[in-house]
């Protein structure tokens, strides 16, 4: 028995996965990523900065928290960003 394709979507084509950005009222941009309906919420930050969705230590692809160099939530460039521990992010405050 073959193995069953991707989902198909509108004229049989491949469905994409969605791209939805939102900003939040505390000012932190999250998008949505994955097929329409189904997809996963990320921090806009912490994706350009190349860290999991998930908190923790600096170790690893899930770890670390992600300081904005110059202080605005909304500039996600990634030579604005910075993987630190907590306490680092806590010191600069």
């Amino acid at each position: 028995m073959a193995k069953p394709g991707p989902a198909k979507g509108k004229g049989g084509r491949p469905r994409k996965s969605a791209k939805t950005v939102a900003t939040r009222s505390d000012g932190y941009k999250r998008v949505t990523r994955g097929a329409k309906g189904k997809g996963k919420q990320v921090y806009a930050h912490r994706e350009a900065a190349g860290v999991g969705g998930k908190k923790g230590s600096k170790s690893g692809k899930t770890g670390g928290v992600v300081h904005h160099k110059n202080k605005r939530k909304g500039d996600n460039r990634r030579s604005n960003l910075k993987v630190t521990t907590k306490a680092e992010n806590n010191r600069r405050r």
